[in-house]
């Protein structure tokens, strides 16, 4: 009868949809699984041993930057361009007599010296602070 032919001829259309997504389907899960498992999975790995390579190193900064010596100096901002001297001489030439680093910090006032020098350092931009008055 016509019903039946027409419910199997639609039946079968369905089914034929049905099996043309299920292929689709079947090639995207292929090619997720090359993508996960190719070259860029490889290549996501090395970034990630990277990073970890990173804060292993960053750690290992921090633990050296804690144990160095340092020393803050509060100062009067109008005075810090004494410290500093002009084109930031003085401050280079007093990292290079006592082998520190300063680091200046115009907006908060201070002057963090650090290396194993910090006390004479510190006596040397006293010393500057002194004149500069």
């Amino acid at each position: 009868d016509a019903k039946d032919a027409k419910k199997a001829k639609i039946n079968t259309e369905i089914n034929e949809i049905v099996a043309s997504i299920q292929a689709e389907r079947a090639k995207k899960d292929k090619k997720m699984e090359e993508f996960q498992t190719g070259p860029v999975r490889e290549k996501s790995q090395k970034i990630n041993a990277k990073s970890e390579e990173r804060n292993v190193l960053e750690m290992k900064i921090r633990t050296i930057n804690e144990a160095i010596p340092k020393k803050t100096l509060e100062v009067d901002k109008n005075l810090i361009s004494d410290i500093v001297g002009p084109g930031g001489a003085t401050v280079r030439q007093i990292e290079e007599d006592f082998g520190v680093v300063i680091d200046v910090r115009r907006m908060e006032g201070e002057v963090v010296i650090k290396g194993s020098e910090c006390a004479d350092c510190a006596s040397a931009v006293g010393e500057i602070l002194q004149k500069a008055a």
